[in-house]
């Protein structure tokens, strides 16, 4: 349990960090808080904001910003 808890943190610390550099964060979209907010930033209308969300996502994920 303290594993996932920590990768949760990370994630979500690298996820309002980047979130934060693209237009529209806090107005247009926000950080996902459950299963629901996940769907959202699929379905943001403006392909530029999504594509930029949704890398911004992916690239929370990565190992390699971890260490």
């Amino acid at each position: 349990m303290i594993g996932v808890a920590v990768f949760e943190a990370i994630l979500n610390a690298g996820i309002r960090s980047r979130f934060s550099s693209i237009p529209g964060y806090g107005t247009t979209f926000t950080a996902p808080t459950g299963v629901s907010g996940y769907a959202e930033l699929h379905a943001l209308t403006d392909a530029t904001t999504r594509v930029a969300v949704l890398t911004a996502f992916a690239d929370s994920m990565k190992v390699s910003d971890l260490i």
